[in-house]
């Protein structure tokens, strides 16, 4: 497993980044309607929400 060494600040910065892609793949389904891009998106936004919420969860933890 891969292991890194991050203090809290860089951690909430990382949360945040991964929070604001859930909110431009969320726009970008809009400005589609190419069903592959739209699926894209979604999947895309679904991520970036789960990443988000580890590093929440990380953050709790510490």
């Amino acid at each position: 497993m891969l292991e890194l060494n991050l203090s809290r600040a860089q951690l909430r910065v990382l949360s945040n980044v991964f929070g604001n892609f859930v909110v431009v793949w969320i726009v970008a389904m809009f400005g589609t309607r190419n069903i592959l891009v739209l699926t894209a998106n979604f999947v895309l936004a679904i991520i970036s929400w789960r990443l988000a919420v580890k590093v929440e969860e990380i953050l709790e933890e510490l």
